[in-house]
């Protein structure tokens, strides 16, 4: 399967999953999750969802525990959506670049300082 249609069915996944957790999942546990990559393995086997969430992160346990919870309504609504023979099984990983990123603007204020 070439780059390009791994690249469009992530694409795809990344846009119905965001529109999902937004609408139509209700469980408190998930909140304000910003989806911000999907990574799809090459025989669509698996596709491993990255996030962010607007809350601290003291909060990440009970996110993770709602969007476990979630992954499979997420993959049959994916599955009624999405016109791929074969719908990935659904991981969620926290995207740790933003917190990376912010603690790298804290040290670079500190040393201007």
């Amino acid at each position: 399967m070439g780059k390009t249609r791994l690249a469009r069915v992530a694409e795809q996944i990344r846009e119905q999953v965001s529109w999902m957790l937004e609408f139509e999942v209700k469980d408190p546990r998930v909140g304000f999750v910003t989806i911000t990559a999907v990574e799809v393995s090459k025989d669509l086997q698996h596709a491993k969802i990255f996030f962010t969430i607007s809350k601290s992160r003291s909060s990440l346990p009970k996110t993770m525990a709602g969007l476990s919870s979630a992954a499979s309504y997420l993959r049959s609504r994916l599955g009624k959506q999405m016109h791929i023979k074969r719908i990935p099984e659904l991981s969620f990983c926290y995207d740790e670049s933003i917190d990376e990123g912010m603690h790298i603007d804290e040290l670079l204020k500190k040393v201007a300082e």
